[in-house]
């Protein structure tokens, strides 16, 4: 059988996956999963109950998605200046959000600007659409975060460039985009007429924001297309309820053009189911208490690394998210600190998954329960001073 050459369908796991399957983990800091992180048993009832609606019983579907969850978001969404409700478009999850916004924005062989250090998941969501993945550098700056690299930017952007991915706050830097340079990156998307995918599923979380740091790129005046993707996953730590949102607009002269174009993605696909569109208004009551749990829980963990990592580590500058960077000393390759962490029964993420730009990073879960973290970052320090004796 021919399969497409969308993906690389028969690639094996990498050395670290593959250890991980054969190895007793007894600390995992890579958990992020919120239904695996926390115990939520005390919300089963009221998240079930709110999925018992007779309307749900019947379909009538909308291209945007439900015109009551739209609008319910259009209210609540965190934004100083509010979207209206057919500004919303529901996606069963933001990897689908970026799949229609290729599709929408991009020819086969067209090119999407994404930063590094960041997440993997890009390179496979636009080979499944044929689109290139162009990468552009985030320089880091200790105590202050990360900055963009404008000059390596402006050599990377080409006539194929259709759209600049941005992760706000990024993952799994834990830091956001400060206002200046959001500001160019608007006036570059001006200029060489590009759009601004900005993903901000941890925006909730901006645990440590400076005030040079912008809560929202929905806060930033431009007149270019912008798309800001959010969801359940994060907001409301349910991961397995899949439902997500895409606020977008253009400039007035492009604005219709542009609802009319993501109707037509939206009504091609129908993806979001309806009980769980119409239970999202009643979930969200909760939504203060779940992201308590989250924010004490990460807070508790940033004060328990900052205290009890030794000076030969470094915590990178943190904003916000579910993740933190350590820095160790290149006295051992990442590739043989985290396959002797996994004999240890410690699992930790590598800083190459994330493409940093040289060796020497760590990458653990704050969301991590606190008493596992502790005991995993001992194993590992211990394995740090063998290699520094």
């Amino acid at each position: 059988m021919r399969l497409s050459k969308r993906l690389f369908w028969e690639a094996r796991d990498n050395s670290w996956a593959e250890a991980s399957l054969g190895t007793n983990v007894l600390y995992d800091l890579t958990i992020s999963n919120p239904t695996k992180a926390f115990d939520l048993s005390a919300y089963t009832s009221f998240v079930l109950e709110a999925l018992c609606q007779a309307e749900a019983l019947s379909y009538e579907p909308s291209p945007l998605g439900h015109p009551r969850t739209r609008e319910f978001l259009a209210n609540h969404l965190p934004f100083s200046s509010k979207p209206s409700a057919h500004q919303i478009l529901l996606t069963t999850s933001t990897s689908e959000a970026y799949s229609f916004l290729f599709k929408l924005l991009c020819d086969p062989g067209d090119e999407v600007l994404v930063p590094v250090p960041s997440y993997p998941l890009f390179e496979y969501l636009a080979r499944l659409d044929n689109v290139h993945i162009v990468p552009y550098r985030l320089e880091y700056l200790h105590g202050k975060g990360y900055e963009v690299d404008f000059g390596l930017l402006e050599r990377r952007i080409t006539s194929r460039t259709k759209a600049l991915v941005a992760v706000h706050p990024n993952n799994p830097t834990g830091t956001g985009f400060f206002y200046r340079d959001i500001e160019r990156i608007v006036e570059l998307a001006q200029r060489c007429d590009f759009a601004l995918i900005v993903d901000e599923v941890f925006s909730d979380f901006w645990i440590e924001k400076p005030d040079d740091v912008p809560f929202s790129w929905w806060e930033i005046p431009s007149t270019v297309p912008l798309f800001v993707l959010g969801g359940l996953s994060k907001s409301l730590l349910m991961p397995q309820m899949k439902l997500a949102w895409t606020v977008f607009r253009a400039p007035d002269e492009e604005s219709e053009r542009l609802l009319r174009a993501m109707e037509l993605l939206g009504d091609t696909y129908l993806s979001p189911s309806t009980p769980i569109q119409l239970a999202l208004p009643q979930w969200w009551k909760i939504r203060g208490e779940l992201q308590h749990l989250v924010s004490q829980r990460i807070q508790e963990n940033l004060s328990f690394l900052r205290a009890f990592l030794p000076d030969y580590t470094r915590l990178l500058t943190y904003h916000g998210g579910w993740s933190a960077v350590i820095e160790f000393p290149a006295v051992v390759s990442e590739e043989r600190l985290i396959h002797e962490a996994l004999f240890a029964g410690v699992r930790i993420f590598p800083g190459y998954f994330f493409d940093f730009e040289r060796e020497g990073y760590l990458v653990t879960s704050l969301l991590t329960p606190s008493e596992n973290l502790m005991k995993g970052m001992e194993s590992i320090l211990s394995l740090l001073k063998h290699h520094l004796s």
